[in-house]
């Protein structure tokens, strides 16, 4: 639960060393730490859109709720389900607050 919380309050951005590519409504991520790529869908592809800046996770989920139709419940479960796997891919990093 703390780290829950933890991941909710606390900034993330994209991380320096990955760059990606649109296609259509997807992304194709590639991490030159890595080098490795990672495909993302059409939701994904939106919150990467979204951590262009530092925002909190609460933050991705306000503003999907807003473009997609979806139960707040539902949103926050992807968002995070995302977050925490990009976090431990490093392709998303905390920033100070």
């Amino acid at each position: 639960m703390k780290f829950m919380q933890t991941l909710l309050k606390s900034k993330y951005q994209r991380a320096s060393h990955v760059v990606g590519s649109s296609l259509d409504d997807a992304m194709i991520l590639s991490s030159m730490e890595n080098e490795k790529f990672y495909g993302l869908n059409k939701v994904a592809s939106r919150i990467w859109k979204i951590l262009e800046e530092s925002v909190t996770m609460e933050e991705v989920v306000v503003k999907m709720l807003d473009q997609f139709d979806i139960e707040k419940k539902a949103c926050e479960q992807d968002v995070s389900a995302f977050f925490q796997e990009m976090i431990k891919a490093g392709i998303i990093v905390e920033v100070p607050a």
